[in-house]
Parts: C-alpha cells; sequence; structure tokens
C-alpha cells in the first residue's frame, strides 16, 4: 500500500498543468501514487500528461464527466493510506506534504485540515486562509464539534482540496462527491464531519489556490443557485443532533442567498429549514425574512 494517493482531475488547464505536475511529482515521498483523470480536456492538456507517464503516475482519459465524477473513479483506484484531491490550475507546496502526513500518523486522523494561499492568476501571492489560535499550532476535536463556532462565510473549511483523508475513512463510510453537482464540496465535507471521530486542523499551508475567472468557482449560472437548495435540503434530510450546528446554520444561508439572488423558492424545504435545531440567532433573522421575501417570491416551487 502506497503512503499517499493524489488524485489529480484535468480539464483544459494547459496553461497551469506542469507547475502543478511539477508540485506533486517533488514531494519527497518515494511512497506516493499521482493518479490523473483527463476529463475529457479538448486543449493540449493530454499532451502534457503523456511528458510525465512513468514517474508514479497513472493517467486515465475519459469522456467529460465533470470534476466530481473525475475525483470519484480516481479514489476508486487509489491504494495510498491517505489520499489528497488537487485541483489541475492550482498547485502544492511539496515539502509540506510530509508534515501533513507526520501530524496524520501522530493523531491517527480520519482527516486532517491545512491552509492554503491565495494567488493571482499570474501567480502572485495574495493571502494566506485563517490560522488555528492554539500555541501547538493544531486543533484536535471529534467530527461533531469540529465546526462549531465557525463563520458560515469561511470556505476554508469546505474545500475538498485542502482535506488529507485516511482512504479506509472514506471507503467505510462511503463517502464520495456527488455527480455533476455544483458546490459539491459542501456535500463532501458534511459527511466527513458526520462520520469522522478524529479531525485535525492544522496552521501548515501547503495549497496554492489560483483565483482564475473562468474557473467554476467563479462562473455565475442558474444551475449553480438550483443545486444550492438541493444541499440545503440534503443537509436538512441527513443532519442529526450530533452532528456540528455548523450545517443546519448553512443550509438556511443557502436558502437565503438563493432567495434574494434569484427569487426561486421551494415550500417543502422551507419548512424543513423551520424545523432545525441549534439555530444561531442570525440564522433565525435570516427564516423570518424568508418568510417575508418569499411572499413576492416566484408562484412555482424549483424542482430540487
Amino acid at each position: 500500500m502506497k503512503k499517499i494517493s493524489i488524485i489529480v482531475p484535468v480539464y483544459n488547464t494547459a496553461d497551469y498543468l506542469r507547475e502543478c505536475l511539477n508540485s506533486i511529482i517533488s514531494i519527497p515521498i518515494c511512497d506516493k501514487e499521482i493518479i490523473i483523470i483527463n476529463d475529457g480536456s479538448t486543449d493540449d492538456s493530454l499532451s502534457i500528461i503523456n511528458e510525465y507517464v512513468g514517474k508514479d503516475i497513472t493517467v486515465i482519459t475519459t469522456a467529460n464527466e465533470g470534476l466530481s465524477a473525475a475525483r470519484n473513479r480516481g479514489l476508486n483506484i487509489s491504494s495510498g493510506e491517505y489520499v489528497l484531491f488537487v485541483d489541475s490550475d492550482d498547485y502544492i507546496l511539496p515539502n509540506k506534504i510530509p508534515l501533513l502526513i507526520e501530524l496524520a500518523d501522530k493523531y491517527k486522523t480520519d482527516v486532517l485540515l491545512g491552509r492554503y494561499i491565495k494567488c493571482k492568476e499570474t501567480g502572485e501571492f495574495l493571502s494566506e486562509s485563517r490560522m488555528v489560535s492554539t500555541v501547538e499550532g493544531h486543533l484536535v476535536t471529534t467530527g461533531g464539534e469540529f465546526y462549531n463556532g465557525y463563520s458560515l462565510n469561511d470556505a476554508t473549511i469546505i474545500v475538498a482540496c485542502l482535506k488529507l483523508c485516511r482512504r479506509t475513512f472514506l471507503q467505510r463510510n462511503q463517502i464520495l462527491f456527488v455527480k455533476g453537482l455544483y458546490h459539491e464540496d459542501v456535500v463532501f465535507s458534511f459527511l466527513c464531519s458526520k462520520y469522522a471521530t478524529r479531525i485535525v486542523q492544522s496552521d501548515i499551508a501547503f495549497y496554492v489556490y489560483r483565483q482564475r475567472a473562468a474557473s467554476i468557482v467563479h462562473t455565475p449560472s442558474y444551475k449553480k443557485q438550483v443545486h444550492k437548495l438541493f444541499i440545503a435540503d440534503y443537509i436538512c434530510n441527513n443532519a442529526s443532533e450530533s452532528d456540528s450546528e455548523f450545517w443546519p446554520n448553512l443550509a438556511i444561508g443557502l436558502y437565503f442567498d438563493v432567495l434574494r439572488r434569484t427569487k426561486l423558492k421551494n415550500n417543502q424545504l422551507f419548512r424543513k429549514l423551520k424545523s432545525l435545531k441549534k439555530l444561531r440567532f442570525t440564522q433565525k433573522v435570516k427564516l423570518e425574512l424568508i418568510r417575508i421575501i418569499q411572499i413576492f417570491a416566484s408562484k412555482a416551487d424549483i424542482k430540487i
């Protein structure tokens, strides 16, 4: 069994791909496997990938099915003790990965969360994500405790690429990405927190996140708004009393955001939101605002 599997979905990122793959190959761990899923790229991505064949790299080329399907395909063939997802327009700081693994081994974690560094499309560094406010530089919790107290606007804790996951933990709990779903990291992170017995958050900044105007994250669409409602509904249907209070509050935030942007509504989902427990004061206020805004929203419920 390899120590770590790095899964890299690729779709038309030729301009950034070499930097990504070079950073992964440079990880100072001999016992690693790199799994590249070429998700139907139509640019020069596959030609670039072929330059790296034979360097502990497995390459799978498929028709374009989307990020979630590509990640799942890589996860299904992975053999590492740990799994790390890297988007092909980003890159990592290779010398930081052994530090993550050392920490994960020490605490026998299901999930370890590191930090990212934002950079411009040109590569210029912008800022780092928030740090853990502990003397030790890391925080050890259960999954149900981990997200408590976090701001609903803190994207760091949702990002799948910042999570070093134990592969057997993901497999045992059948944690995969929902195929075809925008904001797929939210459901993945929800399930990780739901089932993890030990999560470690670390101050180690290892992931360089490139902000691109053409990336999936920064491309607005009606479909993304509908998918936010799906995620809110998923949380309502699957959250339990033992889960972090972060998740029901996030579900209300997602619904409120969609309603104010688009006036799309779903009365059945709204009734579920009203029955949620452990709500913050701000989200209780939003529920009342939702009730008022829905009076002026579209008459028909949107299907989710």
